[in-house]
């Protein structure tokens, strides 16, 4: 029964975090990419194969990664709290 409550919540930060970080880091990615072509706004870097790059190379794995490691953190606490009981 403790599995069961570990994996689902894992499983449910990671889907959060996952979310969360790709946003995140979405807008981080535009806000770079505004800052270093000079775009005043994020209409002008509609053909921007910068950004997109950017999206695919960093903003994807970065989130996977940062929610894989959110999904950890929280199936670690999860366990050294049911050890104690």
């Amino acid at each position: 029964m403790r599995t069961t409550k570990k994996a689902a919540g894992a499983l449910v930060t990671f889907v959060i975090a996952t979310a969360a970080l790709h946003w995140v880091l979405g807008e981080a990615a535009v806000r770079f990419e505004m800052w270093s072509t000079g775009a005043a706004s994020r209409g002008e870097l509609a053909d921007d194969f910068g950004l997109g790059l950017l999206g695919l190379f960093i903003v994807v794995p970065g989130s996977l990664i940062g929610a894989a490691m959110a999904g950890w953190w929280v199936w670690r606490k999860l366990s050294v709290r049911g050890a104690h009981e």
